[in-house]
């Protein structure tokens, strides 16, 4: 299901991509027609230019990193430090 509405999306911007590389208009005009802005026109027309359609798939918004995460070796030398002092949140 969410793969169709990737490739859904992924045809909608080559709709207006299309009107770019074929018709001659300018992104300012296809921003016009298409109530999206000039650099998300000139956003997806780079994409396209780069990958094709798959240049046009939404990517994920998931993050790759946790950068706030703690190291391993700190999680285990505070569980060691609170195991020795007997130091655990209370109930």
């Amino acid at each position: 299901m969410r793969e169709e509405l990737n490739l859904m999306l992924a045809n909608y911007k080559l709709k207006w991509v299309n009107l770019v590389l074929e018709k001659g208009l300018s992104r300012r005009e296809v921003a016009r027609l298409s109530d999206h802005s000039p650099n998300t026109i000139s956003y997806w027309l780079g994409n396209y230019q780069l990958k094709r359609l798959e240049g046009l798939f939404n990517k994920s918004r998931v993050s790759k990193s946790y950068p706030n995460q703690y190291s391993k070796e700190i999680v285990e030398k505070v569980l060691e430090i609170r195991e020795k002092n007997n130091f655990y949140a209370q109930k």
